[in-house]
């Protein structure tokens, strides 16, 4: 089954970035320290609508929507990086590793998410174009381009200035003076533990305070005593992390994108962004590799849950008489399976060798050519012929059967297919029923099929519970125990799909062995449900009996 766009971002998060924390469906991407850590991220349809716009979501490709978040999972994974308690304040080191996880190591990974990470909050942009080339007029520009710094150095050890990449500026340079107390506290930061990074948080915060008192000084100095103190007052409790909301309104227009809900127009332009630089043939490929992940951790989980049986017991008791079967329909559902049921290949069919051994019949060769190789016979044989295809039926016996006449359908419907697939030479099938576990009313020994069909009323009587997941990891296990070309599980349920184990792991498996599943949907099952679940090729929905060849002719259609 294919994962939905929430399994891909919650496996990307704990195997690509290395997270092993919750991540919850939220419209509001944060990241929580306390009282656990936790990351929240748009990651379902209804969430991303909220938060990117309905109109956006609707029009964006998967993909698309995917380097989106994936570009939010790595900011918001920053902020637990970086080691702050809620509690630091303000929290400068934490803002200048998410704002340089988002300008070099998010777009350069996931260029589809360049214009919205820009729009968030980056508010060094400029600066990692140039920094000589920002106005530096304000101590708010200054400090803006002081943060910038910080993080092209903590990156890389240099800063961009006049077109060139620089380990310091120069002397004359207004911020010089600040830049060289900052390069021992980026340097640290680049390798610090998380437990020292607080530590480095308040020296960061000292030297950027101290240069924003002495502007502050330098200000009122060339204004007089008569200053603008009231602004002075102001900015200076004024946080680092908010300083430049100008900054951020220009770049979130330069880019095309704000803080507005996108449109269809918005994603239109993204996706052929994206396209016209092959950025969604890269997210294509990054989902398959996730898609493999997911396929493969769920067999893992299913492994050895599966690989421990269940301890069931085979059905003695049988009823007095047989249910009465429609002939003329077992004909008709024989007929409806058997494309399904055999699929035979020449190689299949082919002889081994064996060895080869000396011919009499080539003997007068040897007297006629005394000194050639004696003339040798290939023996060939034919391997044991192993079934072609092993069915377990399997059916719902559960309390809610006993409603209407859900009951007899399914013992009409049993009784049918067991009788149509017992006249098919080389397949074998076994029956099993249902409801808190599973009971085994035919298994592999050989057993006459009037007492098979005198079996099934009684196995299949209305009692108990439903655990529908436990009766489907049943099934699997026996299927992938037989030798068999072709296997095949056919379930029938009314539709409570309740159990402890996961549905979408159990069929995950049953693809990763190749062993197909059939669900037969009866009166009170939602099919659309069942549907979701198994997917339209693999769902019928039998009300009646004589539905029964026609439903199972169209699934066979779509399984061959």
């Amino acid at each position: 089954m294919r994962p939905e766009l929430a399994d891909y971002i919650r496996h990307y998060v704990r195997r690509v970035i290395g997270f092993t924390i919750p991540v919850e469906d939220s419209p509001e991407p944060c990241a929580i320290y306390k009282p656990r850590q936790v990351l929240q991220l748009p990651i379902s349809e209804p969430t991303l609508g909220e938060f990117l716009g309905e109109e956006f979501v609707a029009n964006a490709s998967r993909e698309l929507l995917f380097s989106i978040v994936v570009g939010l999972a790595y900011h918001e994974s920053a902020h637990l990086l970086s080691g702050e308690a809620n509690d630091t304040k303000p929290a400068i080191l934490n803002n200048v590793i998410c704002d340089s996880n988002d300008f070099n190591f998010t777009p350069q990974t996931w260029p589809g998410s360049i214009p919205f990470t820009i729009s968030l909050n980056n508010t060094t942009y400029e600066q990692s174009t140039d920094l000589k080339k920002m106005p530096l007029k304000t101590k708010r520009q200054k400090l803006s381009a002081l943060l910038g710094i910080a993080i092209n150095f903590m990156r890389k050890r240099r800063v961009k200035f006049n077109g060139k990449d620089v380990r310091s500026l120069p002397k004359s340079h207004t911020l010089h003076k600040t830049f060289e107390k900052l390069k021992p506290i980026a340097k640290e930061a680049r390798k610090a533990e998380i437990k020292d990074r607080p530590k480095l948080v308040k020296r960061l915060f000292k030297v950027l305070k101290d240069f924003w008192i002495e502007e502050e000084r330098k200000k009122q100095k060339q204004a007089g005593s008569g200053g603008d103190k009231g602004q002075g007052k102001k900015s200076g409790k004024s946080s680092a992390s908010n300083l430049t909301p100008e900054m951020v309104d220009k770049i979130a227009k330069s880019s095309g994108f704000g803080n507005r809900k996108l449109s269809k127009s918005d994603a239109a332009k993204l996706q052929k962004l994206a396209e016209r630089n092959g950025v969604l043939d890269k997210y294509r490929e990054a989902m398959r590799k996730v898609e493999k992940d997911i396929a493969k951790e769920s067999v893992e989980r299913m492994h050895s849950c599966i690989e421990k049986p269940y301890d069931l017991e085979e059905q003695k008791e049988t009823a007095p008489g047989i249910p009465d079967i429609n002939e003329s329909i077992v004909g008709e559902v024989r007929n409806s399976l058997r494309p399904m049921l055999f699929q035979r290949t020449i190689k299949r069919m082919a002889p081994s060798v064996v060895g080869e051994r000396f011919s009499p019949s080539h003997f007068h060769e040897i007297k006629t050519n005394p000194k050639e190789a004696r003339v040798r016979k290939e023996v060939r044989r034919i391997a044991r012929i192993i079934d072609e295809t092993s069915i377990i039926l399997c059916f719902d016996r559960s309390g809610s059967m006993a409603e209407g006449a859900k009951e007899e359908v399914t013992i009409q419907i049993a009784s049918t297919l067991y009788k149509a697939l017992s006249t098919i030479p080389r397949v074998k099938a076994q029956v099993l029923g249902f409801d808190d576990v599973p009971q085994l009313i035919k298994g592999k020994k050989s057993v006459s099929l009037d007492t098979v069909l005198r079996r099934i009323p009684v196995g299949l009587s209305a009692q108990g519970g439903t655990n529908f997941s436990l009766a489907l990891k049943e099934c699997l296990r026996l299927a992938k125990e037989i030798p068999a070309h072709k296997k095949l599980v056919i379930i029938l349920t009314d539709g409570d799909l309740r159990g402890e184990l996961s549905i979408e792991d159990l069929l995950q498996y049953a693809d990763t062995y190749n062993i197909k599943v059939i669900c037969i949907g009866v009166q009170g099952s939602d099919e659309l449900e069942l549907r979701e679940y198994f997917s339209k090729e693999r769902v019928i929905y039998v009300e009646r009996i004589h539905d029964l060849p026609a439903k199972l002719k169209q699934v066979t259609l779509s399984n061959i």
